[in-house]
């Protein structure tokens, strides 16, 4: 069997190649459960997501001072008290990282569960059989509601101008004096001639008169 290092108050093991038995002389293992720097970086890891989980802080040292293996090591760490060893999955944790799987395997007995390893640090022991149900955040329904002033039209047309400018009206008085044509411009009859015109009319007048009168009475003569 290869030779191993062994935390006997947890009972984890890690088991080194024995070509390398030298380099480690004076190494110890050293294992804490829950330890509080552990025991955060699960519950930032794990809180939501499973029920039953456990840290675990796993370190080297030689002479005191941290020691890095020379090669991978295979770790064992005991299967926690009723759990499924075939449901029980080993992540490195590291601060601001997701967690790592390591695809940790059951023993043959079903009392560990099995991964190898070249860093020591904060691993979680997680129970998968106890995996919480995905909660899906209700998506946002509420619409920013749609905005249904419409600005007013303005109904207001500018007036329309009806005075228009008065028309002139006032023509300029025809001229009713006609020039008098060339030549033919006759002297206006005196008075003395008007008075002989009328007396001569008068006289044809009567003359015409009388001369009716016979002839109406030498008609009636004869009859």
């Amino acid at each position: 069997e290869p030779p191993v290092l062994e935390d006997k108050d947890e009972s984890v093991t890690a088991e080194y190649p024995a070509s390398e038995a030298s380099a480690y002389n004076n190494v110890k293992l050293t294992v804490e459960r829950n330890a509080d720097d552990a025991k955060k970086a699960a519950d930032s890891a794990f809180a939501d997501k499973y029920e039953s989980y456990v840290p675990y802080e796993i370190t080297l040292t030689k002479d005191g001072e941290p020691f890095a293996p020379v090669s991978s090591l295979t770790v064992n760490v005991p299967v926690p008290d009723g759990w499924d060893a075939s449901k029980t999955a080993v992540y490195y944790v590291a601060a601001g990282s997701q967690p790592v799987d390591m695809n940790a395997s059951a023993s043959a007995n079903g009392k560990y569960v099995t991964f190898t390893t070249t860093h020591f640090s904060t691993y979680v022991l997680v129970n998968t059989a106890t995996a919480m149900p995905e909660t899906t955040a209700p998506a946002e329904t509420t619409a920013a509601p749609a905005d249904t002033t419409a600005t007013p039209a303005d109904t207001t047309a500018a007036p329309v101008e009806t005075t228009a400018a008065p028309v002139e009206t006032t023509a300029a008085p025809a001229s009713t004096t006609a020039a008098p044509s060339s030549g033919s411009t006759a002297e206006p009859p005196t008075t003395g001639d008007v008075t002989v015109n009328a007396v001569a009319a008068i006289v044809v007048a009567m003359c015409t008169c009388a001369a009716g009168a016979v002839v109406a009475y030498g008609v009636r003569k004869k009859k």
